[in-house]
């Protein structure tokens, strides 16, 4: 008798739960319509670290509306870091040193005459 074996994949067994969509009909489950080739990009190399769920079925790749629903969650993480002064003041000096160096006026930009 052969050996069986099983292969753990995070993800699957709910995958197959769910109301399951082929890659194309995915695209009008987002909130604004995307193009399939940002779907297979949400798949292949995620966003913020999070990759959309899929399960290949046969030769066919599909995820499912709950997945969707789950990525769109975990991608719209906090918003970027307040402005902070400190930071800028550091980025002044180096532009007022490549000034300097090159001979620059301190405006950064003369209209020609």
């Amino acid at each position: 008798m052969p050996k069986s074996s099983s292969i753990d994949v995070p993800g699957t067994v709910e995958l197959l739960h769910e109301t399951l969509l082929s890659i194309s009909s995915a695209c009008a489950e987002f909130p604004v319509r995307i193009s399939r080739t940002s779907i297979e990009r949400m798949i292949r190399k995620g966003v913020r670290g999070v990759r959309l769920e899929t399960l290949l079925v046969g030769h066919k790749r599909l995820t499912s509306r709950e997945a969707i629903r789950r990525f769109l969650t975990l991608t719209q993480g906090e918003p970027p870091p307040p402005f902070r002064p400190g930071k800028q003041a550091g980025s002044q000096k180096k532009t007022e040193e490549l000034r300097n160096r090159y001979g620059l006026p301190e405006s950064g930009y003369t209209p020609p005459h």
